[in-house]
Protein backbone atom coordinates (compact mmCIF):
# COMPACT_ATOMS: atom_id res chain seq x y z
CA UNK A 1 0.00 0.00 0.00
CA UNK A 2 0.94 3.47 -0.93
CA UNK A 3 2.09 5.76 1.91
CA UNK A 4 0.05 8.39 2.45
CA UNK A 5 1.35 11.99 0.44
CA UNK A 6 2.53 14.42 3.25
CA UNK A 7 1.58 18.07 2.31
CA UNK A 8 3.73 21.04 3.51
CA UNK A 9 1.02 24.14 3.77
CA UNK A 10 2.57 27.76 3.38
CA UNK A 11 1.79 31.09 3.15
CA UNK A 12 1.94 31.81 -0.91
CA UNK A 13 4.05 34.69 -0.41
CA UNK A 14 7.16 32.79 0.37
CA UNK A 15 7.31 32.00 -3.14
CA UNK A 16 7.93 35.85 -4.38
CA UNK A 17 11.31 34.67 -4.84
CA UNK A 18 11.69 31.18 -6.19
CA UNK A 19 11.79 32.39 -10.23
CA UNK A 20 15.11 32.93 -9.25
CA UNK A 21 16.20 31.04 -6.11
CA UNK A 22 14.16 28.12 -6.03
CA UNK A 23 16.38 26.26 -3.48
CA UNK A 24 16.47 29.02 -0.86
CA UNK A 25 13.02 29.55 -1.44
CA UNK A 26 11.99 26.01 -0.78
CA UNK A 27 14.28 25.99 2.50
CA UNK A 28 11.89 29.04 3.70
CA UNK A 29 9.11 26.84 3.04
CA UNK A 30 10.31 23.71 4.60
CA UNK A 31 11.34 25.93 7.68
CA UNK A 32 8.23 27.84 8.23
CA UNK A 33 6.34 24.41 8.16
CA UNK A 34 8.71 23.04 10.60
CA UNK A 35 7.55 26.04 12.80
CA UNK A 36 3.99 26.15 12.22
CA UNK A 37 3.61 22.56 13.14
CA UNK A 38 5.76 22.93 16.63
CA UNK A 39 3.17 26.12 16.53
CA UNK A 40 -0.07 24.60 15.89
CA UNK A 41 0.20 20.84 16.82
CA UNK A 42 2.16 22.39 20.18
CA UNK A 43 4.57 19.82 19.35
CA UNK A 44 8.42 19.75 20.16
CA UNK A 45 11.22 20.03 17.34
CA UNK A 46 11.72 16.91 17.26
CA UNK A 47 8.16 15.78 17.17
CA UNK A 48 7.31 18.13 14.57
CA UNK A 49 9.88 16.66 12.10
CA UNK A 50 8.90 13.10 12.41
CA UNK A 51 5.26 14.21 11.96
CA UNK A 52 6.90 15.92 8.62
CA UNK A 53 9.03 12.79 8.23
CA UNK A 54 11.97 14.87 7.79
CA UNK A 55 15.42 15.17 9.23
CA UNK A 56 16.37 18.33 9.65
CA UNK A 57 20.72 18.31 9.62
CA UNK A 58 20.74 21.31 12.30
CA UNK A 59 17.33 21.03 14.08
CA UNK A 60 17.96 24.24 16.64
CA UNK A 61 19.34 26.28 13.57
CA UNK A 62 16.28 25.12 11.36
CA UNK A 63 14.13 25.92 14.30
CA UNK A 64 15.79 29.47 14.66
CA UNK A 65 15.19 30.63 10.66
CA UNK A 66 11.58 28.71 10.95
CA UNK A 67 10.45 31.49 13.83
CA UNK A 68 12.37 34.10 12.02
CA UNK A 69 10.49 33.71 8.94
CA UNK A 70 6.97 32.88 10.76
CA UNK A 71 7.01 36.10 12.39
CA UNK A 72 7.77 38.29 9.69
CA UNK A 73 4.49 36.40 7.61
CA UNK A 74 0.86 37.96 8.28
CA UNK A 75 -1.11 35.63 10.36
CA UNK A 76 -3.87 35.74 7.35
CA UNK A 77 -1.41 35.37 4.64
CA UNK A 78 -3.20 33.51 1.90
CA UNK A 79 -1.74 29.53 1.94
CA UNK A 80 -1.43 27.06 -0.90
CA UNK A 81 -0.77 22.68 -0.24
CA UNK A 82 1.81 20.96 -1.76
CA UNK A 83 2.92 17.88 -1.86
CA UNK A 84 6.28 17.23 0.04
CA UNK A 85 7.12 15.07 -3.15
CA UNK A 86 6.57 17.95 -5.34
CA UNK A 87 8.91 20.40 -2.67
CA UNK A 88 11.69 17.82 -3.33
CA UNK A 89 11.72 17.05 -6.55
CA UNK A 90 12.16 20.50 -6.86
CA UNK A 91 14.67 21.11 -4.60
CA UNK A 92 17.30 18.30 -5.70
CA UNK A 93 16.52 17.99 -8.89
CA UNK A 94 17.27 21.03 -11.89
CA UNK A 95 14.06 22.13 -13.20
CA UNK A 96 13.93 24.44 -16.43
CA UNK A 97 12.71 27.92 -16.30
CA UNK A 98 9.30 26.92 -17.63
CA UNK A 99 9.28 23.72 -14.66
CA UNK A 100 9.31 26.25 -12.34
CA UNK A 101 6.67 28.85 -13.48
CA UNK A 102 4.40 25.46 -13.90
CA UNK A 103 5.10 24.73 -9.71
CA UNK A 104 4.20 28.22 -9.25
CA UNK A 105 1.46 27.57 -11.38
CA UNK A 106 0.12 25.30 -9.62
CA UNK A 107 1.25 26.47 -5.85
CA UNK A 108 -1.12 29.75 -6.98
CA UNK A 109 -4.48 27.34 -8.08
CA UNK A 110 -3.93 25.49 -4.98
CA UNK A 111 -3.77 28.43 -2.42
CA UNK A 112 -7.24 29.86 -4.44
CA UNK A 113 -8.59 26.49 -4.21
CA UNK A 114 -8.16 25.93 -0.85
CA UNK A 115 -9.94 23.04 0.76
CA UNK A 116 -12.81 23.59 -2.14
CA UNK A 117 -13.28 20.65 -4.81
CA UNK A 118 -13.81 23.21 -7.34
CA UNK A 119 -13.61 27.14 -8.17
CA UNK A 120 -14.19 30.27 -10.22
CA UNK A 121 -11.19 31.33 -11.16
CA UNK A 122 -9.74 34.01 -13.29
CA UNK A 123 -6.69 34.66 -15.37
CA UNK A 124 -5.59 38.28 -13.02
CA UNK A 125 -6.22 36.07 -9.74
CA UNK A 126 -4.07 33.21 -10.99
CA UNK A 127 -1.01 35.88 -12.07
CA UNK A 128 -1.32 37.64 -8.59
CA UNK A 129 -0.94 34.15 -6.73
CA UNK A 130 1.77 33.20 -9.13
CA UNK A 131 3.48 36.37 -7.96
CA UNK A 132 3.19 35.46 -4.47
CA UNK A 133 0.61 38.43 -3.82
CA UNK A 134 -2.50 38.43 -1.75
CA UNK A 135 -4.82 40.07 -4.39
CA UNK A 136 -4.64 41.15 -8.00
CA UNK A 137 -3.99 45.13 -7.19
CA UNK A 138 -0.92 44.19 -6.28
CA UNK A 139 2.09 44.82 -8.99
CA UNK A 140 2.97 41.59 -11.09
CA UNK A 141 6.83 41.30 -11.63
CA UNK A 142 8.74 41.32 -15.13
CA UNK A 143 8.13 37.32 -15.43
CA UNK A 144 5.05 36.63 -14.33
CA UNK A 145 3.74 39.73 -17.13
CA UNK A 146 4.74 37.49 -19.61
CA UNK A 147 1.98 35.55 -18.86
CA UNK A 148 -0.95 38.09 -19.53
CA UNK A 149 0.24 36.82 -22.97
CA UNK A 150 -2.68 34.58 -24.12
CA UNK A 151 -0.15 32.24 -25.84
CA UNK A 152 2.14 32.03 -23.16
CA UNK A 153 -0.60 31.42 -20.39
CA UNK A 154 -2.25 28.82 -22.34
CA UNK A 155 0.87 26.69 -23.09
CA UNK A 156 0.91 27.29 -19.17
CA UNK A 157 -2.77 25.97 -18.66
CA UNK A 158 -1.98 22.88 -20.82
CA UNK A 159 0.93 21.34 -19.32
CA UNK A 160 -0.75 21.83 -15.56
CA UNK A 161 -3.49 19.44 -17.19
CA UNK A 162 -1.23 17.15 -19.04
CA UNK A 163 1.00 16.91 -15.84
CA UNK A 164 -0.32 18.20 -13.15
CA UNK A 165 -3.86 16.91 -12.49
CA UNK A 166 -5.61 19.87 -13.31
CA UNK A 167 -8.85 19.56 -14.28
CA UNK A 168 -10.22 23.21 -16.28
CA UNK A 169 -13.54 24.51 -18.20
CA UNK A 170 -14.54 27.60 -19.13
CA UNK A 171 -16.87 27.95 -21.75
CA UNK A 172 -19.20 30.46 -22.16
CA UNK A 173 -18.10 31.94 -18.80
CA UNK A 174 -15.78 34.62 -17.39
CA UNK A 175 -13.08 33.28 -16.47
CA UNK A 176 -12.72 29.45 -15.65
CA UNK A 177 -13.62 26.46 -13.43
CA UNK A 178 -10.76 24.33 -11.58
CA UNK A 179 -10.47 21.88 -9.58
CA UNK A 180 -7.61 18.91 -8.33
CA UNK A 181 -9.47 16.18 -7.41
CA UNK A 182 -13.00 16.14 -9.32
CA UNK A 183 -13.28 14.59 -13.00
CA UNK A 184 -13.64 16.82 -15.54
CA UNK A 185 -17.19 15.67 -16.12
CA UNK A 186 -18.37 16.86 -13.05
CA UNK A 187 -16.12 19.65 -12.91
CA UNK A 188 -18.27 20.33 -16.33
CA UNK A 189 -21.30 19.61 -14.93
CA UNK A 190 -21.12 21.76 -11.67
CA UNK A 191 -20.07 24.67 -13.84
CA UNK A 192 -23.07 24.30 -16.24
CA UNK A 193 -25.43 24.05 -12.95
CA UNK A 194 -23.97 27.29 -11.55
CA UNK A 195 -23.99 29.07 -14.89
CA UNK A 196 -27.61 28.22 -15.75
CA UNK A 197 -28.53 29.12 -12.07
CA UNK A 198 -27.21 32.41 -12.25
CA UNK A 199 -28.99 32.67 -15.83
CA UNK A 200 -32.39 31.99 -14.10
CA UNK A 201 -31.21 34.84 -11.65
CA UNK A 202 -30.48 37.28 -13.73
CA UNK A 203 -34.20 36.33 -15.35
CA UNK A 204 -35.93 36.91 -12.30
CA UNK A 205 -34.09 40.51 -11.63
CA UNK A 206 -34.81 41.52 -15.13
CA UNK A 207 -38.24 40.75 -14.75
CA UNK A 208 -38.21 42.42 -11.54
CA UNK A 209 -37.06 45.29 -12.51
CA UNK A 210 -39.75 45.35 -15.99
CA UNK A 211 -42.33 45.12 -13.43
CA UNK A 212 -41.44 48.02 -11.16
CA UNK A 213 -40.88 50.02 -14.46
CA UNK A 214 -44.02 48.83 -15.56
CA UNK A 215 -46.38 50.08 -13.03
CA UNK A 216 -44.42 53.47 -13.07
CA UNK A 217 -45.65 54.08 -16.23
CA UNK A 218 -49.32 52.62 -15.47
CA UNK A 219 -48.93 55.47 -12.70
CA UNK A 220 -47.91 58.12 -15.43
CA UNK A 221 -50.93 57.43 -17.44
CA UNK A 222 -53.48 56.99 -14.39
CA UNK A 223 -52.43 61.08 -13.20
Amino acid sequence: MNEKAIYLTFPVMLLKDAKYNIVETLDAVVYYCLVDNIKRFDLSPEQAQSKMKMTFGNLGKAVQLGNEIFSQTPVNAPKTSVSKDIIFDFYNNYKSDFEIDCFLGFAALRSILQSKPFIKCTNAYLLARMAGNSNISEDLPEWVRKYQSRYHLDKLKKELQLNWGLKIYGEHVRGFYISFIMELKRLIYHAELKRKSNRLKGLAESKKEAKIEAKKLLLEHST
